[in-house]
C-alpha cells in the first residue's frame, strides 16, 4: 500500500444498502493520517445487518473507516480541447486495518448513488483500482461501492475536486482522487463468492455471470435514471457532437454542417478493460452543402490489427425500419487506415437539414459493434467519445475532434489560430446554432448580416467558457435563447436509438 499522502478532503460517510442481499459494512471510529497532523474524522453510525434480517449473515465487524484524498502530483494534466467533459483519475485502495491489501473486492464508481456504473473491476494484489473516468465538467461528486465476498458491501460518496486551468499553456490539470477503504475485522472477512464463470466477480455484481470474458456493462453517457421508476432520461440518455466542414477556415463558425446524437456501451472484463464496444449514432443535422461520410478511427496498437477486431454495422431510418446490415467480421486494413465506415453520403442520411423553420425530422441511424479478442485499456482508445471524425467528399478533408492530432509546430491541427475548434462534444440532447450564427459572437456590431436574426447568438456564454479554457461557464449549453438556435429538437427526443443492440443482432 502506497503512502497516503497528507492532503485530506473528509467527507461525511454516506451508507446505503445495495439491493442485493449485502450487509453495508458499518461506519464508525477514527482514523489518524501521518504528515502535518492531518487527521480524519467518522461519525458512528448505527450497524447494519444482512437485507434478509439475519444478523448470523453479517461478518465479524467491528468498524470500517474511508478517507477521501486529493493528489495533484498524481493528476491529470491535459489540453483545453473544447469538450465539456474531464478525465477524472481515481484510485481506490482496499485494506484490513493492519495494512494487509484486500484483493479481489470489486470496486464499482457511479455517477449518482444509484445508476449506470462509470467503470467496475477488481482490485489487484495490492488492493487497488487506478481508473480514468469521464464526467460532465459539471458533475461534483462520484460514489465508490466495495463489495468482498458474498456479504459485504459499503459506499463513500467523493467530492471532485476544481481543475486547475493555466491558461498561458493552455492546460488543465485535474487532481487524482484517492479513496481508502479501511476494514476493521474481529476475523478476515469470509471472501469466498459465488462464481459461475470463474472470473473473480461475484454472480450477483457479474452483468455476465456465465462469461467469463466480461463482467460488467458502463454506459457513455451514464444518463439521469430515475430513482423511483428507474427510467433513464431521453434528454441525458446521449451526447452531442457537432462538426464544422470549412476546415481549414473556420467559415460562418455555426457548428452545425453535421450533427449526431450518440451513446455507447462498453463491456469490461474484470481487470476493466475494453472486451467489446456497441456504439449507437442517429444524423439530426446537416447545415451544409457539402457532403460527409462519418467514420471511427482506431489508434495504432499492438491489440489491435485485422485479426483482432471485428466490426458490425446497422442502418436504420428513424422508424427504426432496416436499411442496411453488416454482420461481425474481421476489419479490414483499409478501415485500420482510413476508418471505420458509421454512415456515409450525408445529403442521403437526413430528411431535412433541421435548420430554421423546418420541423424536425431526424435521419438514419447506425448502431455498430466492435469485438475485440485481445482485451484493450481504455487509455489505448483515448477520450470519450473516441477518434470519430467526418470525411468531407467535395474538400477531401478530414475533420476530427481537437486533442488528437497537432501540426508541425506542436499546435493542435483542429483548433484554428482563433481558438476555434472544428468539432465539439457537448452533454446531452443540444440545439445547434442556427445556420450562418456565429456560434461565437455576442456582439450584434459584429455580425456580418449573414445570420437570420440580427441579435447575439443563441449561447452567449460559449465564449467565456472557451476564452476560459472552460473554466467558466461549465455548462454554457444550459442558457440558451430559443428562438436563436434550433429548439425545435426537443420536440422529438431520441427514441428509436436508445434501443440497444442484442447479442445476435449482428451474427
Amino acid at each position: 500500500m502506497k503512502n497516503l499522502i497528507s492532503v485530506v478532503v473528509m467527507i461525511l460517510i454516506l451508507v446505503a444498502c445495495s439491493g442485493k442481499k449485502k450487509g453495508f459494512i458499518p461506519i464508525m471510529g477514527v482514523l489518524a493520517l501521518t504528515g502535518d497532523g492531518a487527521s480524519a474524522g467518522c461519525t458512528s453510525g448505527e450497524e447494519l445487518t444482512s437485507s434478509n434480517g439475519d444478523e448470523s449473515d453479517s461478518p465479524a465487524v467491528s468498524d470500517t473507516q474511508v478517507v477521501v484524498q486529493t493528489d495533484l502530483g498524481n493528476g491529470t494534466t491535459e489540453d483545453f480541447t473544447y469538450q465539456s467533459t474531464l478525465e477524472l483519475p481515481v484510485e481506490v485502495n482496499v485494506l484490513y486495518d493492519n495494512g494487509t491489501p484486500i484483493p479481489n473486492a470489486y470496486v464499482t464508481i457511479n455517477k449518482e448513488i444509484s445508476g449506470n456504473p462509470l467503470t467496475s473491476k477488481l482490485t489487484d494484489e495490492n488492493g487497488i483500482v487506478n481508473d480514468t473516468l469521464t464526467v460532465d465538467a459539471t458533475q461534483k461528486k462520484i460514489y465508490a461501492v466495495v463489495s468482498i465476498g458474498d456479504s459485504v458491501s459499503t459506499q463513500k460518496e467523493a467530492s471532485i475536486p476544481e481543475p486547475i486551468i493555466d491558461e498561458s499553456k493552455g492546460t488543465i490539470t485535474i487532481s487524482k482522487i484517492i479513496i481508502t477503504f479501511v476494514i476493521f475485522s474481529d476475523s478476515q472477512i469470509e471472501t469466498q463468492i459465488t462464481d459461475r464463470d470463474g472470473d473473480g466477480v461475484n454472480d450477483v455484481d457479474d452483468a455476465y455471470p456465465d462469461d467469463s470474458s466480461k463482467s460488467a456493462t458502463i454506459r457513455f453517457p451514464e444518463g439521469s435514471v430515475d430513482p423511483v421508476t428507474g427510467v433513464l432520461d431521453p434528454k441525458t440518455a446521449v451526447h452531442t457532437i457537432s462538426f464544422e466542414d470549412l476546415y481549414p477556415n473556420a467559415g460562418d463558425a455555426d457548428l452545425n454542417d453535421y450533427t449526431v446524437q450518440l451513446w455507447y456501451e462498453e463491456d469490461l472484463n474484470s481487470q476493466g478493460k475494453i472486451v467489446e464496444i456497441r456504439g449507437y449514432y442517429q444524423h439530426v443535422a446537416h447545415g451544409a452543402g457539402y457532403v460527409h461520410n462519418f467514420k471511427l478511427k482506431l489508434p495504432s496498437n499492438s491489440n489491435i490489427s485485422t485479426g483482432t477486431v471485428k466490426f458490425g454495422r446497422l442502418v436504420t431510418d428513424a422508424s427504426g425500419t432496416l436499411l442496411q446490415k453488416s454482420t461481425m467480421r474481421n476489419i479490414t486494413t483499409n478501415e485500420l487506415s482510413d476508418g471505420l465506415l458509421i454512415l456515409e453520403d450525408s445529403d442521403k442520411t437526413i430528411p431535412s437539414s433541421n435548420v430554421k423553420g423546418e420541423e424536425f425530422k431526424p435521419g438514419y441511424i447506425s448502431k455498430i459493434r466492435l469485438l475485440f479478442s485481445n482485451p484493450i485499456d481504455k487509455q489505448v482508445l483515448g477520450k470519450r467519445p473516441y477518434d470519430l471524425f467526418i470525411y468531407v467528399k467535395n474538400t477531401k478533408q478530414n475533420i476530427h475532434f481537437p486533442g488528437r492530432y497537432t501540426k508541425e509546430d506542436g499546435s493542435d491541427k483542429f483548433v484554428d489560430k482563433n481558438k476555434f475548434p472544428f468539432a465539439i462534444m457537448v452533454p446531452g440532447v443540444w440545439a445547434w446554432p442556427y445556420e450562418r450564427c456565429d456560434i461565437r459572437i455576442t456582439d450584434v456590431s459584429k455580425l456580418d448580416g449573414g445570420c437570420y436574426k440580427k441579435s447575439v447568438t443563441g449561447y452567449e456564454n460559449f465564449k467565456p467558457w472557451a476564452e476560459s479554457l472552460g473554466g467558466l461557464f461549465q455548462d454554457w449549453y444550459n442558457y440558451v435563447v430559443s428562438d436563436r438556435v434550433y429548439y425545435s429538437v426537443f420536440d422529438k427526443l431520441p427514441s428509436k436509438l436508445l434501443e440497444p443492440l442484442t447479442p445476435t443482432s449482428l451474427e
